[in-house]
């Protein structure tokens, strides 16, 4: 009976032990395809999890760790953040290796409020109209600096630079309603607006302004000293007649 109970009780052990949750101490670690981990949770080659084992976790000999689904179907991959709480919640923030090797970052809602295709970047956007940066929408920063490859317009203020006389802008402003050089209307509404180029060509034309206001200048001088002259032989011809009456009345 001492014999049968002992057996028994053994057997009762063996199955809990079967049958019970793994646990393990506080110290120590645990490998999982080795007999050396080096860490509380050490496993080499991938972790799958999730239904039908579509995901996996790789640290590679790079040091490199790879997370998102695996699949041979030509499936899009990407990669969920979801908050809040409920069995019929959405994404609420996706990334996502697009087509064309396009990098998005989604929102449920929102739709695409991130993308890199190639060497482009679009914000609310994935067309970027073949821009470096694509922004759909405002914009506001406290500074922006433009570089320029082309030369300022400083070379107006040379010598060599043939000033356009006015009469040649107003002959060119009568028949294309806008300023020499300067796009027209239809040509911002449909190419958009090169802030750039367009501050170099509006402080070309200051600097012509510039010169022609100098220039007015100039001739205004040169007519307030001519007015001084005819003012000063007016003023001899009038002494003169006032003595030639004088010498008459005699």
């Amino acid at each position: 009976m001492k014999a049968l109970t002992i057996v028994i009780f053994i057997s009762f052990a063996f199955y809990t032990r079967l049958y019970a949750q793994n646990t393990f101490p506080a110290s120590g670690n645990v490998g999982v395809g080795t007999n050396a981990p080096t860490a509380p949770l050490d496993v080499r080659g991938d972790i799958k999890w999730g239904p039908g084992s579509t995901g996996m976790l790789v640290s590679d000999v790079n040091g490199g760790i790879e997370l998102g689904p695996v699949s041979s179907t030509g499936a899009v991959p990407y990669f969920d953040f979801h908050f809040g709480s409920g069995t019929s919640q959405d994404y609420n923030v996706r990334l996502q290796n697009s087509a064309n090797n396009e990098f998005t970052i989604q929102t449920n809602s929102g739709g695409t409020v991130f993308a890199v295709t190639g060497s482009t970047v679009g914000i609310g956007t994935t067309d970027t109209k073949g821009y470096k940066l694509g922004v759909n929408g405002s914009m506001i920063a406290t500074s922006v600096t433009v570089k320029l490859y082309g030369s300022w317009a400083d070379y107006v203020f040379k010598p060599t630079y043939k000033l356009p006389s006015l009469s040649a802008v107003k002959s060119y402003i009568q028949q294309h309603r806008h300023l020499p050089e300067i796009p027209s209307a239809e040509e911002i509404e449909k190419d958009g607006l090169n802030v750039g180029e367009m501050n170099k060509l509006l402080m070309k034309k200051v600097e012509e302004l510039t010169l022609y206001a100098i220039e007015n200048e100039q001739k205004d001088k040169e007519k307030d000293k001519l007015l001084t002259t005819l003012q000063a032989q007016i003023d001899l011809l009038k002494e003169q007649l006032t003595a030639v009456q004088k010498e008459i009345k005699k």
